[in-house]
């Protein structure tokens, strides 16, 4: 019985590290719709962000605003504008979340996406540190 227990909080100590996400168990089936967004409906209830809407937000000329998203996580980056805005050194993580591109230096169409499938725990922890080094410096518009 020790040996369960064990193995369960170590299970909850890889969980809390690599910043699970239990709402990707309830929304993994729904096409397109990846970020949650409080929501100015009645109770406070949350709504969805599909990723053609956050593709709106790359701070270029009449776009709403400019936002990253990290591991579901979605940021406005607006001060940081002259980075992650058009022209800048960082602009092709505006308006998406390119998770896997933080870890892996794929930067390419193909390397620019959130599936972090198949990343070793290393990796997964580095991916908190960048998600840490966003909440600390940047406005946290959606947690995922």
């Amino acid at each position: 019985m020790l040996e369960c227990r064990s193995a369960a909080a170590i299970c909850l100590v890889a969980v809390v590290l690599i910043g699970f996400d239990p709402w990707s168990l309830v929304f993994n089936n729904v096409p397109g719709f990846l970020y949650l967004f409080p929501g100015d409906s009645v109770g406070g209830a949350e709504k969805l962000l599909i990723k053609e809407e956050l593709a709106l937000y790359t701070g270029a000329a009449g776009s709403p605003g400019l936002y990253v998203a990290l591991l579901g996580q979605v940021f406005d980056v607006q001060k940081g504008k002259k980075h992650y805005g058009p022209g800048g050194s960082y602009s092709f993580l505006a308006g998406k979340d390119a998770s896997r591109a933080y870890v892996t230096g794929d930067f390419s169409k193909n390397g620019l996406v959130e599936d972090v499938s198949g990343l070793s725990p290393s990796e997964m922890l580095t991916l908190q540190e960048w998600l840490s080094f966003y909440k600390k410096n940047y406005i946290l518009v959606v947690e995922g």
